[in-house]
């Protein structure tokens, strides 16, 4: 409800209510489709988009590995297979001379983000780690926040998501930095 009184809001506020833009803001579509309006109508929609797709798939396809299989560990090593492949996706699409908004905007090149996560979540939840391994990585943590923080800080305000070198390394130490 929130996030549709905010495209209600901005239709009514900015008088901006074309139905191709409130159709794919309302079905979560929007990265799919460029959103070159002026005013940009609601510039935020494209993570929204990705995060609601991958809500979608995600559990679904937890679920069927976990059928399938057990074993966490080899749940782990998809999870992680899956976020290694979107990153080698990203860089084939470079080298392809794909636009680098394809590459920001869409959930497969940005899986590796949602991935990374999702793989610790695994790992710290299954059992696959001791009890002294989760405490060190709690410690580990605690004590690189403040590094991290500064570092995705930096990111934020030198990172540049045209440059291509963003897409190669730069979102990966990005993910990192954002699991500490």
């Amino acid at each position: 409800p929130p996030y549709c009184l905010a495209i209600f809001g901005t239709c009514v506020l900015v008088d901006y209510g074309n139905g191709l833009n409130v159709l794919k803001f309302l079905t979560y579509t929007q990265n799919f489709i460029s959103d070159n309006s002026v005013p940009n109508f609601f510039p935020v929609g494209w993570s929204l988009s990705i995060e609601e797709q991958f809500y979608i798939v995600w559990p679904i396809t937890l679920s069927i590995l976990l059928h399938v299989s057990k074993n966490r560990y080899y749940v782990t090593i998809i999870a992680s297979t899956i976020a290694f492949i979107s990153w080698l996706l990203r860089i084939y699409l470079i080298h392809q001379e794909a636009l680098l908004d394809r590459l920001y905007y869409g959930l497969d090149t940005k899986l590796d983000a949602l991935m990374v996560g999702c793989t610790l979540g695994i790992v710290l939840s299954s059992g696959l780690v001791t009890e002294n391994i989760k405490q060190y990585f709690r410690n580990f943590c605690i004590a690189t926040t403040p590094l991290a923080a500064v570092c995705l800080l930096a990111f934020a305000a030198f990172g540049n998501k045209s440059d291509p070198g963003m897409y190669y390394f730069g979102f990966v130490v990005v993910n990192f930095l954002t699991a500490i």
